[in-house]
C-alpha cells in the first residue's frame, strides 16, 4: 500500500555492462502488479538512487517517471479495480546518478494522489533488447 514514500533496494540482473551490450539491451526497471480503483485519480513519481547515496535525500535520486490513472466513464457491469504494470527504461539514468557499476539500486515511489489507494506487488530490473 502507498500510504507514503516507500524506498526499495532493487538488484540489478548486471553491472558494468559494456557500450555495446548497453546499446543491444536497455535496462528495464520494472513495477509490477499496481492495483487502485479505476473510477478514482491517482499517481506515483518513480525516483532511482545509488545505494551509497540513499542518505542524500531527494534531491540526490534522479526521477525515473511517473503512473497516473485519470478517471473517465466505465461499462456498466465492469470491475471498478484494475491491475496493471510500468516499464521504465533507465539505463542512461544509471550512470547520471553513478550507479552504473554497483549490484543494486534504491527505488523511491511517491504517491501524488490517490494516497492510500495503490498497491504495488513487485518492483525489479530486467534487461530487455
Amino acid at each position: 500500500m502507498l500510504d507514503g514514500a516507500v524506498k526499495r533496494v532493487v538488484v540489478r540482473p548486471r553491472k558494468s555492462r559494456t557500450k555495446a551490450e548497453k546499446e543491444d539491451e536497455e535496462e528495464v526497471l520494472v513495477i509490477e502488479g499496481i492495483e487502485f480503483d479505476r473510477s478514482l485519480p491517482v499517481k506515483f513519481d518513480v525516483y532511482v538512487n545509488d545505494v551509497d547515496d540513499v542518505m542524500g535525500g531527494p534531491d540526490t535520486a534522479e526521477f525515473a517517471g511517473s503512473f497516473a490513472n485519470v478517471p473517465h466513464g466505465q461499462r456498466r457491469g465492469s470491475s471498478k479495480t484494475m491491475k496493471t504494470g510500468l516499464n521504465l527504461g533507465i539505463s542512461d539514468l544509471l550512470e547520471e546518478v553513478g550507479a552504473d557499476d554497483d549490484d543494486s539500486v534504491v527505488v523511491t515511489l511517491v504517491p501524488k494522489f490517490g494516497e492510500g489507494q495503490i498497491t504495488v506487488q513487485g518492483i525489479g530490473i530486467k534487461l530487455q533488447g
